[in-house]
């Protein structure tokens, strides 16, 4: 399958890379304590997403996730 990659750390990331630019940014603005909200949130979803993905590859090992095509 082309763009498929394993569920794990690494789509975690990918997944959430955006929201910690975007929480970082709002630090940066001057909204300490909305970074942190926004930090919280997405720590929480980490791990979520990680829990879900070893469940999946415990069952399943082979599952791949097609990513969009950027062509």
């Amino acid at each position: 399958m082309r763009n498929a990659v394993s569920l794990g750390t690494m789509l975690t990331t990918d997944l959430l890379t955006p929201l910690m630019a975007h929480a970082e940014l709002v630090r940066q603005s001057g909204s300490p304590a909305q970074s942190r909200l926004l930090w919280v949130l997405i720590e929480d979803v980490d791990r979520k997403l990680l829990q879900v993905f070893a469940e999946v590859t415990a069952q399943c090992p082979a599952v791949k996730v097609k990513l969009p095509s950027l062509e």
